[in-house]
């Protein structure tokens, strides 16, 4: 456990909406153990509304969790506030989904960098000025862009400079929330081979998250794949690919397009899921996944399988595998 940057137990993350004076429970994350070691790629992957941007959130502080426990380096940063959580700030941070809303229309690619140098140190506009130009240059964009403004970039330049805003104070840890998915797929190519090359420049550890899973298959170690804020399925990435478990993975799967022979052997037939991810604020009784599950079972609907370990590092969801499980 000790080369564990990052773990958290348990985490549970509800939204509380009142509507029409009737109150909904929205439940986005529900007991999400996960953990992701230095200078690994952990990516977490499923549809929309899996939970997986929600347990992001939270794993970075951005959302307060329900219930559970997060450590940091063997610090517990659950409950931590105020000065002490922003000392966690410099060494956790994020990048966001969409480059043009996550950057200040306003303010020109010099103050959007160097917000974080100005929060954090005590620097000067000289200092933090040489500071950007290296940010640039370490993400491929020319020193003069520190004069523009984000609407003078096309997407993949603004989501360069989010990633340089994330690099500007050295973290350890930085959480990619579907840093490509806004992109072109040749720029998409390109800042994943930026991630890649960042990652071992500066020591850096990812949480990757993505719809995707053909995105993460080359940039990530381990697959974590959420359905309805539950963790499907968990092991490294090789595994995942060549050894999918769960109906939910499989399908998951199926949705890559496939170009040479040797992928075709490894991706499974093609699996449609008939119908839409249930809502978080009515998730069903038995197992998340019944609904849409072509291997369902009687005791899918009234129960909900509990996850356990298949074989070394290899975590599974589902009644296929635990006859006499369950809760």
């Amino acid at each position: 456990m000790n080369d564990l940057i990052l773990r958290a137990e348990g985490i549970y993350k509800y939204f509380f909406d009142s509507h029409y004076g009737k109150k909904t429970v929205i439940k986005a994350v529900n007991g999400v153990d996960v953990g992701v070691r230095r200078r690994e790629t952990l990516a977490i992957v499923g549809e929309s509304g899996s939970g997986k941007t929600t347990l992001g959130k939270v794993l970075m502080r951005i959302y307060e969790p329900t219930e559970g426990k997060i450590w940091f380096e063997g610090n517990e940063i659950s409950t931590v506030n105020g000065s002490k959580l922003k000392a966690y700030r410099k060494y956790m941070q994020m990048v966001f989904q969409d480059p043009t809303s996550s950057l200040n229309p306003r303010k020109r690619i010099f103050d959007i960098i160097s917000l974080p140098l100005k929060a954090h140190f005590n620097m000067s506009k000289r200092e933090r000025l040489q500071r950007v130009r290296e940010l640039l240059n370490k993400v491929d964009l020319p020193e003069d862009f520190i004069y523009r403004y984000p609407n003078a970039l096309s997407g993949g330049q603004k989501q360069r400079v989010g990633i340089a805003r994330a690099l500007a104070l050295n973290p350890k840890l930085i959480v990619l929330d579907e840093p490509t998915s806004a992109l072109d797929v040749s720029v998409q190519a390109k800042i994943l081979t930026l991630l890649t090359q960042l990652k071992e420049q500066f020591d850096l550890t990812y949480i990757f998250i993505s719809h995707d899973l053909s995105v993460v298959k080359n940039i990530s170690d381990k697959i974590v794949v959420m359905y309805l804020g539950y963790i499907m399925e968990s092991a490294s990435t090789e595994e995942i690919f060549n050894n999918p478990y769960h109906p939910y993975t499989k399908a998951l799967l199926s949705a890559i397009p496939t170009v040479t022979d040797e992928e075709r052997k490894i991706i499974p037939e093609e699996i449609t899921l008939q119908g839409d991810i249930p809502s978080p604020s009515h998730i069903p009784q038995g197992c998340p996944f019944y609904s849409r599950c072509q291997e369902r079972m009687d005791i899918c609907k009234i129960k909900r399988p509990r996850i356990l370990q298949i074989k070394e590092g290899h975590y599974v969801r589902c009644f296929l595998y635990d006859r006499n499980g369950g809760k």
